[in-house]
């Protein structure tokens, strides 16, 4: 009887234990603008996200590109996966976008975007044609977009902010 009870106590803090284990989200949201996507993926892989200059130009000898495009590059992940959403949000004005792409995709140009604005970025790779189940990049990709200005012939010319 003494046995069977420790028994039951044990299986009791087991279960307990585990269930706090177990139903924390895989994946840690905390600071993140695209929480949701955080909370729901299985696992984060490092994609070494390369952010570029959209048809880039010279411009009094620096390189600068579209003030209302960027170019995401990135590695894919290990784990075979059905193909890739890109979120983007302009988080001061709270709005979001969805980019999706084949699985073997390893650029997006990303247009329409604001000139001399910040972006955040979240990249997926969905595992399923519904996204049900996907890994996320470890991090969320910050850009910002150059600043656009006229030149004094009413040209439109590209600039750094």
């Amino acid at each position: 009887m003494k046995k069977s009870f420790f028994l039951s106590i044990a299986l009791i803090i087991l279960a307990v234990a585990g269930y706090f284990i177990w139903s924390q989200p895989p994946v840690d949201s905390t600071g993140k603008v695209h929480t949701a996507i955080y909370d729901g993926a299985l696992d984060t892989w490092n994609p070494e996200v390369q952010i570029l200059p959209f048809r880039p130009q010279d411009i009094d000898g620096q390189t600068v590109g579209s003030s209302t495009a960027i170019r995401l590059e990135w590695k894919q992940p290990t784990q075979t996966y059905n193909h890739f959403l890109l979120t983007v949000t302009d988080p001061v004005a709270n709005t979001s976008t969805i980019e999706s792409g084949e699985h073997d995709r390893v650029s997006l140009d990303i247009t329409g975007l604001k000139p001399d604005t910040e972006y955040v970025f979240a990249l997926q790779a969905c595992f399923d044609p519904h996204c049900e189940t996907w890994i996320v990049a470890a991090d969320e990709i910050t850009a910002h977009t150059p600043a656009e200005f006229w030149s004094q012939d009413a040209q439109p010319v590209l600039l750094n902010p």
